[in-house]
């Protein structure tokens, strides 16, 4: 910047000079070539015009078209800088003492091209390989001449920057008012362009041109609007404009601020406002606010301190901030409106779930390295508590390590992991000590019927997709819950249990009927009265285990423990379909006894998210009370089942016995004379004696063992006319 002001002041003074002097001495013809020569000399650069300038003595004037000045070798702008005119007034006495005292400076239309790269810039002006001449007082660099300045102005000017990542930044339009009464006072600034497109504004005051040429510091005085969006600030400068001071920036359009500078925020929500109020130091692509720097952006207020960079392919946050809430919705997902009203109560009806693509890009718009105290954190359907976290972003991957949070009555800490480019991940390893699961499963699961304090964790959680559903159904990892002296609100399982204990007994036991129908219809108005709004299954102890791959849930451990029962078991929730099953075997205390008794048959739990059913499968207790009450019957006639052999089987190998007996002529000849001994004589007379029940099971074996089931004939009496 220093070299550009001895550049410019020695080309200003070497066109003046040449155009009151030259035409006295030299043909119009020749003084085109002199003034470009000395003017290239100077600056270190190929300076052309378009023909020889326009000179007039009294008043002294200057009038030069097409001021041309080459760019550097290496850049890629055509040329440094253009003037289409430059109409130049100067009073001639103060130039025989070295001073340039300038009555008009017009440039109309220039075009400035400023270019960087990672090891030079386009503007250092001055001849090769010769550093500035000391000057014989002082032994440092050659001093500018004084110079003041009257009405100078730039119109219709465009300049253009182009930095080391390529990107290039244009203002246009530019209608702007230089006032300098001497090299030591302010240069005043004021005027009016269009940067990137949007209509801005400055007003600069700069101390002063001549310490910061000859010993590289400065101080600025700048209120400057781009669009909306407003920056105040003082300054102290060193040379290639490195500042530190105070900076006041409020920027209400903040997202106007990101298109022009070409960040693709990827989504409509957020980033819309940014405030910052405290010191400052940097340089033009990096700007440091010290700490105790107030914070606004969006809905979050805080203090601390924050560097932004904006050299690199996005802007770059770090720093370190207190927050009072930090309010992440408008950056994430909204959640599922049907969901919300499940959670709220103003729906009992379970959405399924969106395929609706969700844009997590917000997530990618800047890096960001990040440690945050923060009062409270809100997230889609969550609020959690006082927070210390840090947040690490690079490129769309975000991890967040929470190291204390307070979430629903209770404490946890844990990391949060999230790929926003590409096809969307989320992975969760956390831990939830003393919560309230209660608002636990409402807020995350939209479950409104369970109350209790305990502890959650989430191992190796990941859902991977592009929109709820495809997450859903990639649900990996595990799930622990272990809850105290809670409640599980709309049934009462005590009391399903014991009404099934009765109904086995009732069954089982001695004398016990068996009419299937009105058992099932008791069971199922039994079930009927332990569901509903009043009813609840208080329990002291709640453990579930749950691992989860490819949206199946499935059960490792389910405990439930209360005041009258127990309930083991297994389940297995689909979570992309919105099914499950469930099997529960409760142990249940009988009214006015100890003795916990387990049902031998399960509760089963199943259906639809919206349609469960309860109910308890008793058709192994009919069929075992059947196979009972007849065993008994068996028994009376001498045929015993086994333990581990069910009545089909023992019928079955009862006949198959009796049957072989018979067709071998092998029963038992004592018996046989036994029961011929007593058998009185018929003297042709029909027995009327009941048949013997073995009989009756070989004649039944026969049927089983041959497939069919045909009696044998019965003798015909005398009175059917048969003969014996």
């Amino acid at each position: 910047m220093k070299k550009v002001l001895i550049g410019l002041g020695g080309l200003i003074l070497l066109v003046i000079i040449a155009a009151i002097a030259l035409p006295m001495f030299i043909p119009a013809s020749v003084l085109e070539e002199r003034i470009e020569r000395a003017a290239s000399e100077a600056l270190g650069r190929e300076v052309t015009i378009d023909g020889a300038p326009k000179i007039s003595i009294i008043p002294t004037e200057a009038t030069v078209k097409g001021l041309t000045v080459a760019n550097a070798e290496g850049f890629s702008a055509p040329h440094l800088a253009q003037v289409e005119e430059a109409d130049i007034g100067v009073k001639l006495i103060p130039l025989l003492s070295k001073r340039i005292e300038i009555t008009r400076f017009h440039l109309k239309n220039p075009d400035i091209r400023l270019e960087a790269t990672e090891d030079a810039t386009n503007w250092a002006l001055g001849a090769p390989g010769e550093p500035s001449a000391p000057s014989e007082e002082s032994g440092g660099p050659a001093s500018l001449p004084d110079v003041h300045l009257g009405d100078v102005r730039l119109t219709g000017g465009r300049v253009t920057y182009q930095g080391p990542d390529g990107k290039v930044w244009e203002a246009r339009d530019a209608n702007l008012v230089l006032t300098l009464d001497s090299l030591d006072d302010p240069l005043g600034l004021k005027g009016d362009m269009v940067v990137q497109g949007e209509p801005s504004k400055v007003d600069a005051s700069f101390s002063t041109p001549r310490s910061y040429a000859e010993q590289g510091n400065a101080t600025m005085d700048l209120d400057m609007s781009v669009g909306e969006n407003n920056a105040e600030m003082g300054l102290s400068l060193t040379d290639e404009l490195a500042f530190n001071g105070d900076l006041d920036i409020d920027f209400p359009a903040l997202r106007s601020l990101f298109a022009l500078v070409g960040a693709d925020l990827g989504t409509e929500n957020g980033f819309k406002r940014l405030r910052l109020d405290g010191p400052v130091s940097g340089t033009t692509s990096r700007i440091a606010f010290g700490q105790g720097t107030e914070l606004e952006f969006d809905e979050i207020k805080g203090s601390g301190a924050l560097t932004i960079d904006v050299s690199g392919p996005r802007p770059s946050i770090t720093g370190d901030m207190t927050l009072g809430t930090l309010d992440l919705t408008p950056y994430l997902p909204a959640e599922n409106e049907e969901f919300e009203a499940v959670k709220e109560g103003k729906s009992s009806t379970f959405p399924a779930w969106s395929e609706e693509p969700m844009d997590l890009s917000a997530l990618g718009a800047v890096d960001a390295d990040l440690d945050i105290q923060t009062g409270n954190v809100i997230l889609p359907g969550i609020t959690i508590g006082d927070t210390a976290l840090s947040l690490l972003a690079k490129a769309g991957d975000v991890t967040v390590d929470v190291k204390d949070t307070s979430l629903y009555g209770g404490k946890g800490k844990g990391t949060l992991t999230a790929k926003a480019v590409s096809t969307p991940r989320v992975g969760v390893n956390f831990a939830l000590l003393g919560v309230d699961a209660g608002e636990a499963a409402k807020e995350l699961a939209g479950i409104t019927r369970l109350r209790g304090t305990g502890d959650i964790t989430l191992d190796n959680v990941t859902v991977t997709g592009a929109s709820q559903a495809a997450m859903v159904r990639s649900l990996a990892g595990q799930i622990n819950l272990d809850l105290k002296d809670g409640a599980i609100e709309g049934i009462n399982i005590g009391k399903i249990g014991r009404s099934a204990l009765q109904t086995y007994d009732t069954l089982t036991g001695e004398g016990g009927g068996i009419n299937t129908a009105n058992l099932v219809s008791s069971l199922n108005g039994v079930i009927t009265q332990a569901r509903g709004p009043s009813e609840e299954s208080d329990f002291s102890d709640f453990n579930l285990a749950l691992d989860a791959n490819g949206g199946i849930v499935r059960s490792r451990t389910i405990r439930l423990e209360g005041p009258y029962y127990e309930i083991t078991g297994d389940a297995e929730v689909d979570l992309a379909n919105q099914k499950m099953t469930m099997k529960l075997i409760p142990a249940v205390e009988a009214e006015g006894s100890d003795l916990r008794r387990k049902l031998p048959v399960p509760i089963t739990v199943g259906g639809s998210f919206n349609s469960p059913s309860v109910g308890i499968d008793m058709q192994p207790v009919i069929s075992g009370a059947i196979n009972n009450q007849v065993g008994k019957l068996l028994e009376g006639q001498g045929v015993n089942v086994s333990d581990g052999e069910n009545l089909e089987d023992t019928l079955r190998n009862t006949a198959r016995d009796e049957l072989t007996r018979a067709l071998s002529g092998n029963r038992d000849k004592d018996e046989e004379a036994a029961e011929g001994d007593d058998q009185p004589e018929t003297d042709g007379e029909t027995s009327t004696e009941e048949p013997d029940p073995r009989d009756e099971l070989i004649r039944q074996g026969i049927g089983a063992l041959l497939g069919g089931s045909k009696k044998e004939e019965e003798p015909q009496t005398e009175e059917d006319g048969g003969n014996n």
